[in-house]
């Protein structure tokens, strides 16, 4: 990009902020996948089985899940970039304290208060994207969010992985990897706070400054039921959840890795090159909705979503329960999980994410991605436990206990993968499969609610339009009668025709 090229950008408020908040979604995901790729050396640490650590998962889950209506309120009163700053310099502060816990509790608190920031800057987030693009690269902008995002976990999951078998000057390596991920948030924090701005703030609240708390909560639980009542968001909800649920049981993808006798370094760069992959996809998902919705305007991005999710359950079940556990296979579990990576990361940028902004006005969007997010984590956050459970009681995994020798502990590790690798993809295959289902329904609810909120929007924009017309009419005619205008008789004949 040239001088030109770089000013133009920075004077362009509405891209700039635009490409901030994308970038801030590199703190959420990089606090996201760095602790579960530490999930064995916690666990030998805190000496907590599987079931014990997908307690972490649903701890956090559960506090975006209890906090995201109210990030939703609060991206509607002030300033969207403001609360992606504030809920950025949240979750630094509990990154750092992750690294500094020493006990189960400290540690579940630290994650609770870090899942507290990221839910904040999430609906805002969202909906400053739905709101500066439209159906031509909204897709594609999602897609930028989404491997933004990627990064943010391949930094995050890479660097934990690579130091968690470490130590820096007497300090655990995987601590250190929380103390340089607190760092990256600060940097994010003050430059979303002084470099950026929200160029569509509107007024959010239909009455005027004097409103009170009271009424504005009443007025977004109003917002809440309305949003409810839209059969197509209930069902990308139904949809979401599910796919949400088995996601987060990849978190337990590392710990399946190094149990096969994977080393940190090789586990790293396989799980890196899924988020990479993963990247690509993304935005080659959303462009490829874009795409589709030009070409089947009511069917394209159902169409890829479908697709998608449906494509999950033969890759899961490739990699987990077909593949050879044995540590040689690096570079053949590493090319099918970038082959997994792309097709399966889809349906976020190019589905789920504009159909939500295209079927609520636009002042319910932020409300829209806020209740969308809390639905999505309360389930999700029962992933990773059921996951363990089903680990040790269904398929055989044991904890290794203090003081197993070394022979004896990988032979404990080659079963225990086996057995990790079933529950993963019984909690993985099963709900893809069911999303698959799911998105079928959206064939005939999704057009009538888009059009609905189109013809909406169109009766807003007349009455404004004609409110508009009214007032300059009214003026008008009230004005200065001492010297008559053409043009001014012209206006008042042509105004008196339409409104009558």
């Amino acid at each position: 990009m040239n001088t030109t090229g770089i000013h133009a950008f920075w004077r362009d408020r509405k891209l700039r902020s635009l490409v901030m908040v994308i970038v801030a979604s590199i703190l959420e995901k990089a606090d996201m996948a760095a602790v579960p790729s530490v999930f064995r050396e916690i666990g030998l640490e805190l000496h907590a089985s599987p079931s014990a650590l997908g307690s972490f998962a649903l701890i956090r889950n559960l506090a975006q899940a209890i906090c995201s209506p109210f990030a939703g309120y609060l991206a509607k009163k002030y300033k969207r970039t403001r609360v992606i700053a504030a809920g950025a310099f949240i979750s630094t502060i509990a990154t750092f304290c992750i690294g500094t816990s020493t006990t189960f509790v400290q540690l579940a608190l630290s994650m609770a208060v870090s899942a507290v920031g990221i839910t904040v800057t999430w609906p805002a987030i969202q909906s400053l994207i739905a709101d500066g693009t439209d159906d031509t690269n909204r897709g594609l902008t999602f897609g930028w969010l989404q491997l933004a995002g990627h990064v943010g976990s391949f930094f995050g999951g890479f660097i934990a992985v690579l130091l968690a078998g470490t130590t820096i000057m007497h300090v655990s390596g995987w601590r250190v990897a929380f103390y340089l991920l607190s760092l990256l948030g600060l940097l994010i924090t003050c430059s979303l706070y002084f470099l950026t701005d929200d160029p569509e703030t509107i007024s959010q609240w239909p009455h005027n400054h004097k409103t009170s708390y009271k009424e504005e909560l009443i007025e977004q639980f109003e917002d809440f039921k309305r949003v409810l009542k839209v059969k197509t968001f209930r069902i990308i909800v139904a949809e979401a959840v599910i796919a949400s649920f088995a996601w987060a049981n990849f978190s337990f993808m590392p710990m399946w890795l190094e149990l096969v006798g994977f080393s940190h370094s090789k586990t790293a760069m396989i799980i890196g090159l899924f988020i990479v992959s993963g990247s690509i996809g993304g935005l080659f998902g959303g462009w490829l909705g874009d795409r589709m919705a030009g070409w089947f305007p009511d069917s394209g991005r159902l169409i890829v979503g479908q697709v998608c999710v449906g494509l999950a359950v033969p890759f899961t079940a490739v990699i987990l329960l077909v593949l050879p556990a044995d540590p040689s296979a690096a570079l053949l579990h590493g090319a099918w999980l970038f082959v997994t990576g792309f097709f399966i990361s889809w349906y976020v940028p190019s589905t789920n994410a504009p159909l939500m902004a295209e079927i609520v006005p636009q002042l319910s969007r932020t409300n829209v991605y806020a209740l969308e997010r809390a639905f999505a984590s309360l389930v999700s956050a029962f992933g990773p436990p059921i996951t363990g459970l089903l680990s040790e009681r269904i398929f055989g995994y044991v904890p290794i206990p203090k003081g197993t020798s070394a022979s004896a502990g990988v032979s404990m590790d080659r079963q225990n993968a086996s057995a990790l690798g079933k529950a993963i993809f019984s909690a993985m295959g099963v709900p893809f499969f069911i999303c698959c289902l799911i998105y079928s329904l959206l064939y005939k609810t999704y057009p009538r609610d888009r059009d609905l909120v189109l013809s909406e929007m169109y009766v807003i924009d007349s009455d404004l339009e004609k409110s508009t017309h009214l007032e300059e009419f009214n003026r008008l005619e009230h004005h200065d009668k001492g010297e008559e205008d053409p043009a001014l008789e012209k206006f008042k004949l042509e105004k008196t025709v339409v409104f009558n």
